[in-house]
């Protein structure tokens, strides 16, 4: 019955033989394993141990001085450094005499304050109080200075011969 096949079959029969792969493109889910027991070495960790390293290695060797320092000429580390040198330094303040006369004066008030405070009466005479200002200050021009400044600054009320040295008291009994 074989023979009763027309020659057209065949050549299809063929062709479709041929047209088959033998080889598969898709990988197989499980690889084949080797029946061969696994080497105890084969993490890497024993095998570390085992090897010789070379004593001097060229790569291993330190580089001398010399090279060191044209290395770091040829990465040219100086352009990304600070540059001080075109910094210039702040300008020095001088104190002026102005601000050192302030100041003495306002030591000379604190300290004609402080003397005030320490007398025990609420007024006293302006002869007295000048003399006071006068031993608070170097001379009588000053002294009568810081006399205006603290009757301006109502530290005391001078009305005529008379000086009030705690002048909130004065102002809470005339109220």
């Amino acid at each position: 019955m074989a023979f009763k096949k027309t020659l057209a079959q065949r050549l299809l029969n063929i062709t479709k033989i041929s047209n088959y792969r033998i080889s598969s493109s898709v990988r197989s889910p499980n690889p084949a394993k080797p029946d061969i027991a696994p080497d105890p070495g084969d993490s890497g960790i024993f095998r570390r141990f085992l090897h010789k390293r070379p004593v001097l290695s060229s790569d291993l060797r330190q580089p001398a001085a010399g090279s060191i320092l044209h290395r770091l000429r040829e990465m040219d580390i100086a352009r990304s450094r600070i540059r001080l040198d075109g910094l210039t330094p702040p300008e020095k303040q001088e104190v002026e005499a102005k601000d050192v006369r302030k100041v003495l004066r306002a030591v000379q008030i604190e300290t004609v304050k402080s003397k005030l405070r320490k007398i025990p009466e609420s007024c006293i005479t302006y002869s007295e109080f000048m003399r006071m200002c006068v031993e608070g200050c170097s001379d009588p021009e000053q002294a009568r200075i810081i006399a205006k400044m603290l009757d301006d600054s109502a530290s005391v009320i001078i009305l005529g011969d008379v000086v009030f040295l705690r002048p909130e008291q004065e102002i809470e009994s005339l109220l």
